[in-house]
């Protein structure tokens, strides 16, 4: 019996000592999944990107240049050898380095006539313009044509300066700053081809931009070049710069246009194919915020070596009217008339359609965009010739009564048409025999 009991308690006793084991063994265990090291002297901070620009007439006194800013004499009568100058002032308030282009722009302009024979013509091509860099003192008053000369290679106005500067970030105790002496002249060369009739009368609205962007200067575990597609943008507050900028575009550029509103039925050529006005994109554009109106019109992109894409951000792409013209609708977008399919690629987001739009000819990717009646109460989205994705878009044409299609999303003529997560209102679908439409 004692032995008995004692065989008990040791067994007892061996039990309560693993149980003990594995208790500080699960303590352990936990202990090492909970431990941790505290450092207190890592911060992490964002760059910004920040430019300021100043003029002076004098290199002396200095001004802050903003949207209501007149750089130029707005009173100035341009003739042969009128010269004006201004000296420039950039700095780089960012912590982040940077890279900039600075431009005279034509903001708005008005043709004139010619005295001889009332031909129309344009200021702009005939003053011309250039940079000085590194200016330290201003140019005296007998010093026009020296001023003129340490140009070198002078641009009309209607040609974007294509040069590019760069400017280090902010320090504690640094600014990096660039100073420029801006000429702008009418050549003696100029005759009676820019001389006007006194009743209309040629008037010209220069403007002034620095267009900036980050610099492939900083570096990421990888190298610098994480940066290096960083693009401009230029914001252009008018038809007539939209237009200028789009003809001076020599890379890939962002366009803030907010508020500008663009009639393509005013704007474009004809041609015997299609006796509608017809208005280019250059690819490498991005379009953002342009209220495009048509009537019996349509909008298209012109290939350059820039990019194969075009972008159209928060636009609106109004019709102007219900008719149809010579078999089109009131609004189209193509890239390719007949059977060929356009190399380049539309994207459109956050856009708003209104009315019959037909895409004929492209490949196009819509993303949260919304197509809607106009107000003559018609719609329909007619594909043709082409891949056509739609991403999250809304579709409503709710009690529409002059609807052109047999389905208000309609695809033919060997089209491939995909509505990925979309809303439909009031709207149908369906596809010719030689296309498809699939519904995700």
């Amino acid at each position: 019996m004692t032995k008995k009991h004692s065989t008990k308690k040791a067994l007892l006793a061996s039990a309560l000592s693993l149980l003990l084991c594995v208790s500080m063994l699960v303590g352990t265990t936990f202990a090492w999944f909970t431990d941790s090291v505290t450092s207190a002297n890592n911060i992490i901070m964002s760059g910004n990107l920040d430019v300021a620009l100043e003029y002076s007439i004098d290199m002396v006194n200095w001004t802050a240049v903003d949207a209501n800013t007149n750089v130029f004499d707005d009173e100035a009568l341009w003739e042969p050898g009128y010269t004006e100058v201004v000296y420039l002032r950039v700095s780089n308030l960012g912590s982040l380095a940077m890279k900039y282009k600075l431009s005279v722009n034509v903001a708005s302009e008005t043709e004139g006539k010619t005295r001889d024979d009332n031909t129309p013509f344009k200021l702009s091509d005939y003053i011309e313009y250039g940079i000085i860099k590194n200016v330290t003192a201003a140019y005296g008053t007998d010093d026009r044509m020296t001023a003129r000369a340490d140009i070198g290679t002078a641009s009309k106005l209607n040609v974007a300066y294509s040069e590019e500067f760069h400017l280090v970030g902010k320090t504690a105790t640094a600014t990096d700053t660039d100073v420029y002496a801006l000429v702008v002249y009418m050549p003696e060369s100029v005759g009676n081809e820019a001389n006007h009739n006194g009743t209309d009368i040629p008037v010209i609205n220069l403007g002034l931009s620095v267009l900036a962007t980050q610099d492939t200067v900083e570096e990421d575990s990888f190298n610098d070049q994480y940066d290096k597609d960083a693009t401009y943008t230029i914001s252009v507050n008018s038809t007539n710069e939209l237009v200028s900028s789009f003809e001076n575009m020599t890379e890939a550029t962002v366009f803030d246009a907010t508020g500008v509103s663009l009639n393509i039925d005013t704007i474009g050529t004809t041609t015997d194919e299609i006796i509608v006005p017809t208005f280019s994109i250059p690819t490498g554009a991005t379009v953002k915020g342009v209220e495009f109106k048509f009537g019996a019109s349509m909008i298209s992109a012109e290939a350059t070596a820039v990019s194969d894409t075009v972008v159209f951000d928060e636009c609106d792409i109004v019709t102007a009217d219900a008719d149809v013209t010579d078999g089109m609708p009131a609004m189209a977008i193509v890239g390719e008339m007949g059977t060929s399919v356009s190399s380049t690629k539309y994207v459109f987001n956050n856009c708003t359609f209104e009315g019959y739009i037909m895409l004929n000819g492209i490949n196009a990717e819509f993303n949260n965009c919304t197509f809607v009646l106009s107000n003559e109460n018609d719609g329909a989205t007619y594909c043709s010739f082409g891949e056509y994705v739609f991403n999250n878009c809304t579709f409503n044409y709710e009690n529409g009564t002059n609807l052109i299609a047999s389905n208000t999303i309609y695809a033919d003529s060997y089209a491939t048409v995909v509505l990925n997560d979309c809303t439909l209102v009031g709207a149908t679908y369906g596809n010719s025999a030689d296309s498809t439409i699939t519904v995700e």
